[in-house]
């Protein structure tokens, strides 16, 4: 696991949010819309009338859902498994919180440096 895999934890969440919405909010059956054709330089509205078939848009969404919260899952479950407890802190303060190093330092009594370091040591 490396840091830019941790980096992406929130991010990830806010994007399953994000995609969740968009089903839930996912158009069923008959589907009204309009174009604009210029044929002769006027524009004349158009209307596209039809059914419409997304299920393996849909699928596809579910999908990326699905590979999305196996990311998060394998993310949480290494921060986990950190059996240094103060460095298990830290780390879930900073990348599932998203506490910076001042304030995680201010919650652990601290330095802004020490927090820094400890990071940094367990990634070498």
């Amino acid at each position: 696991m490396n840091e830019a895999r941790l980096e992406n934890l929130r991010t990830l969440k806010a994007e399953i949010k994000y995609r969740t919405k968009e089903i839930e909010n996912w158009p069923q059956g008959m589907v009204v819309d309009y174009y604009y054709d210029y044929p002769n330089g006027q524009k004349r509205v158009k209307p596209l009338i039809g059914n419409a078939d997304c299920n393996y848009l849909k699928k596809r969404l579910e999908a990326k859902i699905e590979a999305l919260e196996a990311e998060i899952q394998a993310v949480e479950d290494y921060i986990e498994s950190i059996e240094d407890t103060e460095t298990r802190t830290i780390l879930t303060l900073r990348y599932r919180y998203g506490l910076n190093l001042e304030q995680i330092g201010k919650e652990l009594n601290y330095e802004r440096s020490a927090v820094g370091k400890k990071i940094k040591q367990h990634f070498e």
